[in-house]
């Protein structure tokens, strides 16, 4: 996977895939929002039982150094990957 972006939180370890960022507006509000896809083996290697919470943790972390509007406001721990081409692009849906 040449082309996939990691999430680097963790003591320089590659903990959690980026898969999608994006800004989700509630009113006049926009909120920072990520979906990640833990990285099981490195997680296991750590000793982490549960991957969501350990993420989020991790997230609030760098969040405490982030001026507020810097800030990740939610993040979404996917228990798979999105579907992708041979090339590792992120499939769109097929429309019928």
């Amino acid at each position: 996977m040449a082309n996939t972006k990691i999430l680097i939180v963790d003591d320089d370890v590659n903990i959690c895939e980026l898969l999608r960022i994006y800004l989700e507006k509630e009113g006049n509000v926009e909120r920072l929002v990520l979906e990640v896809f833990p990285r099981a083996a490195v997680l296991k290697q750590k000793g982490v039982a549960d991957a969501e919470s350990y993420c989020k943790e991790q997230i609030k972390k760098v969040n405490a150094t982030l001026l507020p509007h810097q800030r990740v406001n939610k993040i979404i721990v996917r228990d798979s990957d999105f579907d992708r081409t041979p090339s590792m692009k992120i499939k769109r849906p097929q429309m019928m």
